[in-house]
């Protein structure tokens, strides 16, 4: 039996939050554009160091099955792939969603997607608003705060003694709500207050992410690679200070090194460009290439993940240093989050500024900073506190201090 996709094109919706008429959403969205989708028509999850490659062959699979009727044929039409992978393939699972509807919005217009069915409009649903989940309240998650400043002085022990150059270690922090979380308030707050990073939501995992590790689009690849933060008054004039100039350094690299072996053209600047947001400013560089036309974008995520911006330089020992000292299961935090086509299109974020939600009234964030020589324990554990505040201001009706 053959089972029908169908696309059409809509009326323009304005924002894509709030579109969705059930809590079981997945998101993709930036600047207003994007992809919002509820329902689910097929899922896998699998685990291991080609579970992004496996799960692109799947999707590919499924959609084999099918009949295809696309009336707008621009990226992200037709059938698409929510995924969620993990920081380490080896300790969680990558989560591939192919959903039943499909919101989409780009610079030319609006469309609907119905996987196993024929789309209409009358299938476009109104806005719903989301309850908000009442008073948050927040306690330490693996590490208590002064366990976590240790845990990065000897990492930048272990850095000024030539062990390696740069670490990424994280944080995490629970956060919990008398009333239950609804990831469409999440998801639509971040939209709004955070519009210039890349919000996503899949399977629980929800955030805004100001890195881009891959945007694939008809063979051409762009990346954004951001490392070193500042935050506060004169944040913009610290950024470029030799200790975020040596940890962006490390990163950048780390991300050209790992295109290059998927892309047959590449170029990055010399130098990297301020990016700043609502709550922190970033060093950040921008890569352009092209990939032969068999490449997917899960296949260039897997080869760039993960990237010197969340694990460390020399990559190894990075790795064996976070697994050692950090204490904590990161999950799909800092894994590739995005979503793929039929048509070998995609985008993938790091999943960062996020968190997981663990139940109707629990989701457990996180936080992670760059490590090198001139780190500071007191001032890495305030980095992070600055990074909880997207997720603090997603979830609270206004702004409350973290405990420390």
């Amino acid at each position: 039996m053959t089972i029908p996709i169908s696309t059409i094109p809509v009326a323009d919706l304005g924002d894509l939050p709030g579109r969705s008429p059930i809590s079981q959403t997945s998101a993709w969205i930036h600047d207003g554009r994007g992809l919002i989708a509820w329902g689910e028509y097929a899922s896998v999850r699998l685990r291991g160091l080609d579970a992004l490659r496996e799960g692109e062959d799947w999707f590919a699979s499924q959609i084999a099955k099918c009949e295809v009727t696309d009336a707008v044929r621009r990226p992200g039409s037709g059938p698409i792939a929510f995924v969620s992978g993990p920081f380490d393939p080896e300790h969680a699972d990558t989560v591939f969603v192919i959903p039943q509807f499909i919101l989409g919005r780009d610079e030319f217009g609006c469309w609907l997607t119905h996987i196993g069915g024929i789309a209409s409009a009358s299938d476009v649903p109104g806005k719903y608003e989301c309850a908000s989940p009442g008073t948050v309240s927040y306690s330490d998650g693996s590490l208590e705060p002064a366990q976590w400043e240790r845990i990065v002085a000897e990492a930048i022990n272990r850095i000024r003694a030539g062990r390696l150059d740069k670490v990424v270690l994280a944080r995490d922090i629970l956060a919990q709500t008398t009333d239950p979380i609804d990831p469409r308030l999440l998801i639509g707050r971040l939209a709004t207050e955070y519009n210039s990073c890349w919000t996503y939501c899949v399977d629980g995992l929800v955030g805004a992410t100001p890195e881009l590790l891959v945007r694939l689009i008809d063979g051409h690849v762009y990346s954004r690679v951001l490392a070193g933060t500042e935050w506060g008054e004169g944040a913009y004039e610290r950024v470029r200070r030799p200790k975020n100039l040596i940890e962006h350094a490390y990163a950048a690299q780390s991300a050209i090194d790992s295109l290059a072996k998927v892309c047959i053209r590449l170029d990055a600047p010399a130098e990297p460009k301020v990016l700043t947001l609502p709550n922190v400013v970033h060093l950040a560089t921008e890569i352009r290439g092209d990939v032969a036309d068999e490449i997917g974008p899960s296949q260039v995520a897997a080869a760039m993940h993960p990237t010197a911006a969340v694990g460390g330089t020399p990559r190894d020992i990075a790795l064996a240093t976070i697994t050692e000292l950090e204490q904590l299961n990161r999950g799909r935090y800092a894994g590739p989050v995005g979503w793929i086509d039929a048509h070998h299109n995609g985008e993938f974020g790091i999943a960062l500024r996020g968190g997981q939600i663990l139940d109707p009234h629990t989701i457990q964030l996180f936080a992670g900073c760059g490590i090198v020589a001139d780190s500071d324990p007191e001032s890495e554990l305030a980095e992070t506190i600055s990074k909880f505040v997207v997720m603090r201001d997603a979830l609270e009706t206004r702004s409350a201090e973290l405990a420390r």
